[in-house]
């Protein structure tokens, strides 16, 4: 994908979709303002909840990718549906990443986690 061609949301919400569910994750609700992007995602495995947490949170950067937006959060349910990890970052953050001034492996640095009771 062109970062300089923008998407239309319906395209830009069937490829986060896409993106996180080859990924084993399902898209439950999105919230797109114009500061914020809210993504609600779901767990499709049988995986262990805090490997999947870990994996989930990961996904504010494709969340900026696709809407670039200021405000990034993703809420990871598990799959008894109970929201487990929230996980939240900026439009800075992200793209320091996306012109390489900053590596991918970075991002845990600059995400805020809440860990909800289970």
């Amino acid at each position: 994908l062109d970062p300089d061609i923008p998407l239309r949301i319906d395209m830009s919400v069937i490829s986060f979709a896409s993106a996180i569910g080859v990924e084993g994750f399902e898209l439950l609700n999105l919230n797109v303002d114009e500061e914020s992007a809210e993504a609600t995602i779901g767990d499709l495995t049988d995986q262990p909840p805090k490997e999947r947490m870990i994996h989930a949170s990961q996904f504010v950067y494709p969340l900026w990718w696709y809407f670039k937006k200021a405000r990034l959060c993703v809420h990871f349910r598990d799959r008894g549906g109970r929201v487990i990890l929230t996980a939240e970052t900026n439009a800075s953050t992200c793209q320091a990443i996306a012109d390489e001034r900053m590596p991918f492996g970075e991002l845990p640095n600059h995400v805020q986690f809440k860990v909800h009771q289970q």
